[in-house]
């Protein structure tokens, strides 16, 4: 107050001795109308309601500043207030966002369940797979080890049977050379018929030449059996081979299995983080859902929320099209694993016909076989029959030509020949037992085929009955297409049912708005009244001023009417009768003094009146705040419902997401069984070993033309000795023989037996090198030109290669394709991961901007309160304004009739003359104390001693400080009884010479006429707090 007091501008105001007043009273006090002390009085009383009308006006200064101050303020309350709209609209949208955040979440959580389902069923299908294979393994093998037992033991017995007819060879080939010899020794007596013998010996080379024709015939036939006999053991191996590749798979399925098992315990784990992560998020958003349910406008959620709802029938849309579309899908993969079916019953009658080609080849076969056997038989009756006929011809010509040494080298030739021929003989039988074991090889391929036959028969029938499966399968998935559409056209009925309660809400929302805008209104309408209640204190203010100029008026006129009354006081003596009528013109204005007063009553009614139309606006303001609330309750309760209705969207969304999982697994089961229907891996491994043989055979055929085309290598061909004519060598053995001959007979004995072992060791050598050249023959006759059976194998192994091909650029696709899921699936993850830390952030944000938003709603409620209180505060000192305002105008008018300005002002008056008197007493007793008291003393001019005092004890006045054990230092007056006690000056002027002159006197009595004073100066203080003028004087 003391600043506010410094910064006045009506400081310069406060002086009022020059005024008017002032020397108007002064002017009486040198005319002797008045006296100096009631001029002093009325001039004190002047400087009261001088000061008085100042204050008032600091007041309202005070007030309108106050008021400028409020409605700065509130207009920057209105500010702050519009930002934290801003801010929460900002807030709301961060919140669109982390609910789009959760939305994505929510949808990578539903693709990693959906993967977990997937990886799931596929477990399962692999642990089918797996039964199944062991399955087909058992009884593939069990089938095997039955079908191959009996071949086994007809494959025994025909090698018991080959064995016992080996050993019957081997008798007849003892007998031969025991023939051979018995001819030997008839070689002398078989000279004589040697010229029939070459006659004879003729037709054996023709005979002979005819067998030789007749086993290349069936050394061709042999060969042919040998190429299918080879075929078929590959095929065996082949077969073999697939057996330990199906081992292996499984064995990789099964370690598949395991790393699957893993990796669906990691996504379980994963799932479950991200469970807790949602479950977070999920309360996160609860807590925030429910703090700014109050700040977000109503309006703009419902149509976000429509928005939504539109959203989610599009979406439901969308994938009843993408089940339509799965539909059609099924069914083309339907028609497409009806085509692969009919292939495979292809494949499967092509290996039927296959089967039966390859009996009908094994049947022409055997019918050769049996043909061979008989050839076999005839030539070698014929060559018995031969050798019977040359043994009775080699005795007739040994008989004729015993002496002839000539016949006996030509006989021993033929007998060379002959051995040769056996020898023949012998190598042909060994390539007829090779032959029998091809053809036994070819039997067991036969017994491969067939049971390869029933296998696929097996499958064929698998694959069947997997197609009716599937036809039941797609049979309930047209059947769930149809509840999905029911369901479909439920949604859409809920959603019409939605729409319409959205036009409903809007309309509420619009009566709402409407309410709202009317409140704003009424608020605008009070801020129009205050403006008018600032604009007519501006009016009051400027009256009063007219009315300050109006009171100097009366001012003056009443200096004027008492210059009158001083010169009608000089007559007053000797006027009694104007005096008594004055007394009843006195009672007159006090009869208008009480009907003054029962217009103030009346007034004070109308103000009371006024008071109530007040409270009862701001009754109806509060129940206007209270419908407000009833309509933001209204509001909520209709958040709750559409609340209620996203949960039942979200719920309808759950159930077509499940069944969009069931149908990826029915496509995913038709995927599996369509790749089941081909056998790639089987045709690869084929393949593989296809290639694999063509490869070693086209080592060895490097390996066979690098040995014959080098120069170093020896063995890359055969030394052909000369053959002398058949005269020239049975003469030149003759001269041989005849030349070692000795004279004695018992020499020539020994001589005739040693060139009978030589020609023996001779012939043995020639029938070795005669069977190494006819092996030689027949291992060139073995490797001639491709047989059909192979150029059918090239291809079929063609086929094969462009079907595996085709297969591969299939496996290379689908690899594509995983590969980008699985990259797609990698880089959702690390979103989702990196995306931890920003939702964790928002989320703090989103806390920490909830809790400005709390503080600033208690600061804005706190504001609002204070400004309340304020309002409050402007309007009672408004009302004390106009209560003060009107006293002042009862007075002026009072003052402009001639009357006192208020009913007690006559009493006051009274009471002044008593003590103006009791002042004026007290003052002549003040002197005449003065006047004994200096009797005997000298004046003096010097000022008392602040810090002593005169005891009375002493005789001598010698004045004594103050000190800490008695005659304490009297404590002087404060500030506010030396400011603002209005004593006459001639009292204050008597205390000053009593308190310096009269140092005899008792300490006592001074301290009486001190607090005489002071009570003097606080009942003037009152009587000035009570009348605001002195009381007029009364008219002669």
């Amino acid at each position: 107050m003391a600043e506010v007091d410094g910064a006045n501008p009506f400081d310069g105001a406060t002086d009022v001795s020059h005024s008017t007043a002032f020397l108007v009273l002064d002017s009486l006090v040198e005319e002797g109308q008045i006296t100096e002390e009631r001029a002093d009085y009325l001039k004190e009383r002047f400087k009261d309601l001088h000061l008085r009308v100042l204050s008032i006006y600091k007041r309202d200064n005070l007030l309108l500043k106050r008021a400028r101050q409020l409605r700065t303020e509130l207009d920057t309350e209105r500010q702050h207030v519009q930002s934290k709209r801003d801010g929460a609209q900002r807030d709301d949208q961060e919140i669109q966002k982390l609910k789009s955040i959760l939305i994505e979440g929510e949808k990578e959580l539903t693709a990693l369940q959906e993967r977990e389902s997937v990886l799931q069923v596929e477990a399962l299908e692999y642990d089918r797979k797996k039964q199944n294979y062991v399955l087909e393994k058992e009884d593939a093998m069990a089938a095997e080890e039955a079908r191959l037992q009996p071949r086994i033991r007809g494959l025994q017995e025909e090698i018991n049977t080959m064995g016992e007819d080996m050993k019957q060879l081997v008798i007849l080939y003892e007998s031969l050379l025991e023939k051979q010899k018995e001819t030997k020794k008839s070689e002398a007596a078989c000279k004589d018929e040697i010229l029939n013998f070459t006659s004879t010996l003729a037709h054996a080379k023709q005979l002979l030449h005819n067998v030789d024709r007749e086993p290349d015939r069936v050394r061709k036939h042999i060969e042919i059996v040998m190429h299918s006999l080879i075929g078929a053991q590959k095929e065996l191996a082949s077969v073999e081979e697939h057996i330990v590749a199906q081992d292996e798979t499984i064995s990789k399925l099964e370690l598949k299995q395991a790393n699957r098992d893993g990796e669906v315990e990691k996504a379980k784990a994963a799932l479950k983080k991200l469970q807790e992560e949602i479950e977070t998020k999920r309360k996160t958003l609860a807590t925030l859902n429910t703090s700014l349910e109050v700040e977000v406008e109503t309006r703009q959620t419902f149509q976000e929320r429509l928005t939504e709802l539109e959203r989610l029938v599009k979406a439901t849309k969308i994938s009843a099209t993408q089940e339509t579309d799965g539909v059609e899908r099924i069914q083309r993969e339907k028609e497409k694993a009806a085509r692969e079916f009919g292939l495979t019953e292809q494949a499967t009658d092509k290996i039927l016909f296959e089967q039966q080609s390859l009996k009908e080849q094994l049947l022409l076969v055997g019918k050769d076989i049996d043909n061979v056997e008989r050839s076999i038989v005839d030539t070698e009756r014929r060559i018995v029959e031969a050798k019977k006929d040359v043994e009775v011809r080699t005795k007739k010509l040994l008989s004729e030509q015993s002496r002839e040494k000539e016949f006996t080298a030509k006989a021993n030739r033929v007998l060379e020949e002959i051995h040769e021929a056996e020898d023949m003989l012998e190598v042909k039988r060994k390539q007829e037992d090779v032959k029998r074991r091809e053809l036994a090889a070819m039997a067991t391929k036969h017994q491969n085929a067939n049971r390869e036959s029933s296998r696929e028969a097996g499958r064929v029938v698998l694959a069947r009955n997997e197609h009716r499966v599937k036809e039941m399968y797609f049979r309930e998935i047209t059947r769930r297409h149809e509840e999905l559409e029911n369901r479909l056209t439920a949604l859409l009925e809920l959603f019409h049912t939605v729409k319409r309660e959205r036009g409903q809400k809007a309309a509420q929302i619009q009566a709402i708005t409407q309410k709202m805008t009317e409140v704003a209104e009424k608020t605008k309408i009070l801020e129009n009244e205050l403006e008018v209640l600032l604009r007519e204190s501006a009016l009051k203010e400027h009256e009063l001023a007219k009315k300050q100029r109006q009171t100097h008026d009366l001012t003056q006129t009443c200096l004027l009417l008492r210059l009158e009354k001083s010169k009608q006081c000089k007559t007053l003596e000797c006027s009694t009768e104007k005096e008594q009528a004055i007394k009843a013109d006195v009672r007159r204005l006090n009869a208008d003094v009480a009907m003054v007063e029962d217009t103030m009553t009346n007034l004070r009614h109308m103000y009371e009146t006024a008071v109530e139309g007040r409270n009862q606006s701001g009754v109806q303001l509060i129940d206007r705040n209270d419908e407000l609330a009833l309509l933001v309750e209204k509001v909520k309760t209709q958040d709750l419902a559409l609340h209620q209705g996203v949960a039942l969207t979200s719920a309808r969304s759950e159930e077509v997401r499940r069944l969009k999982i069931k149908l990826s697994d029915l496509q995913r089961e038709l995927e599996i069984c369509q790749k089941t229907l081909p056998k790639v891996q089987q045709m690869e491994e084929e393949l593989a070993r296809l290639n694999e043989e063509i490869d070693d055979e086209r080592w060895k055929m490097e390996v066979v033309e690098r040995d014959l085309t080098d120069p170093s290598n020896l063995q890359r061909y055969r030394h052909i000795e000369t053959v002398l004519p058949l005269s020239v060598a049975i003469e030149t053995t003759l001269n041989a023989a005849a030349a070692k001959a000795s004279p004695t007979p018992g020499a020539a004995d020994t001589a005739g037996d040693t060139n009978v072992s030589a020609a023996t060791a001779a012939e043995a050598g020639a029938t070795a090198a005669a069977a190494d050249n006819a092996e030689e023959a027949n291992k060139i006759m073995v490797g001639l030109g491709p047989s059909e059976e192979h150029i059918r194998l090239q291809a079929r192994c063609q086929d094969l290669e462009s079907r595996v091909n085709a297969i591969n650029e299939k496996l290379r696709e689908k690899e594509l394709i995983l590969a980008e899921v699985t990259e797609l699936s990698e880089r959702a993850g690390m979103q989702a991961e990196a995306g931890r830390e920003h939702t964790l952030n928002l989320a703090k944000n989103v806390n920490q901007c909830q809790n400005g938003i709390r503080t600033k709603t208690r600061q804005i409620m706190a504001t609002i309160s204070e400004l309340s209180l304020f309002q409050s505060s402007s309007i009672q000192l408004q009302q004390e304004v106009q209560h003060l305002e009107e006293i002042v105008a009862q007075a002026e008018n009072r003052l402009a009739a001639g009357e006192a300005p208020f009913v007690e002002a006559e009493e006051e008056y009274e009471k002044e003359k008593d003590r103006d008197r009791r002042y004026a007493e007290l003052i002549q007793k003040n002197r005449e104390k003065l006047s004994n008291t200096t009797q005997g003393v000298k004046m003096t001019t010097a000022e008392p001693r602040p810090n002593a005092y005169i005891p009375d004890d002493e005789l001598i006045a010698v004045p004594r400080p103050y000190g800490t054990f008695g005659a304490f230092k009297p404590t002087t007056l404060s500030l506010r009884y030396r400011t603002n006690t209005s004593i006459p000056k001639a009292v204050m002027s008597t205390a000053h010479p009593v308190a310096s002159a009269s140092r005899k006197e008792d300490t006592h009595s001074q301290r009486k006429t001190q607090q005489e004073a002071v009570s003097s100066g606080r009942s003037q203080i009152r009587l000035s707090e009570r009348s605001e003028t002195p009381p007029p004087k009364t008219h002669k």
